[in-house]
């Protein structure tokens, strides 16, 4: 969670340029951040001074944006097992959210059910908005899921919150 308090990361230089993941985050003092990449370190920075940026990669659909564009309005949720609404995510409740309640794709709630109903993509055809799939987090077999964004990047619904993150994908093949 962005906070005036935090630890920093880094000093960014006047004119550098940062990739923005995820611009205006508002925190409970409304204070607006903005999740960034600069160099290796990913965080968050003060959004004002800041011109937008652009994804890590630019989604080739309509489709593809408008699932990120509608998964990044539920960062920093909480985590919450079985948790299927804005008052709480796991990692399938809020890829069924983006995709049934915010963009009408009716997708089936469970994981499960959502990898039957997609088409399988090799991970050099991945783009921005694709769901991935991975195995073997925390129990054997397919075990968590989250949306692609670009650069080995996805955002996910994690122990903690809605998080982007950096992975490591664990199977071959995702929908």
């Amino acid at each position: 969670e962005p906070s005036s308090a935090a630890e920093q990361l880094a000093a960014v230089s006047d004119g550098a340029l940062v990739d923005i993941l995820s611009p205006n985050y508002i925190d409970d003092e409304g204070v607006a951040w903005s999740y960034v990449r600069y160099g290796g370190v990913i965080g968050y920075t003060l959004t004002s001074g800041y011109e937008t940026g652009d994804w890590p990669t630019t989604p080739s659909s309509e489709a593809g944006q408008a699932i990120i564009d509608a998964a990044f309005t539920h960062l920093g949720i909480p985590y919450v097992w079985g948790g299927s609404d804005p008052d709480g995510f796991d990692c399938s409740g809020f890829t069924w959210w983006v995709l049934s309640e915010d963009l009408g794709y009716g997708v089936p709630r469970e994981m499960e059910g959502q990898m039957s109903t997609g088409m399988p993509v090799s991970r050099a055809d991945l783009e921005p908005g694709d769901v991935v799939y991975f195995q073997n987090t925390y129990q054997r077999g397919v075990s968590h899921v989250g949306f692609y964004l670009g650069d080995g990047l996805f955002v996910c619904a994690e122990f903690v919150e809605i998080v982007i993150a950096a992975g490591v994908f664990v199977i071959g093949d995702f929908f």
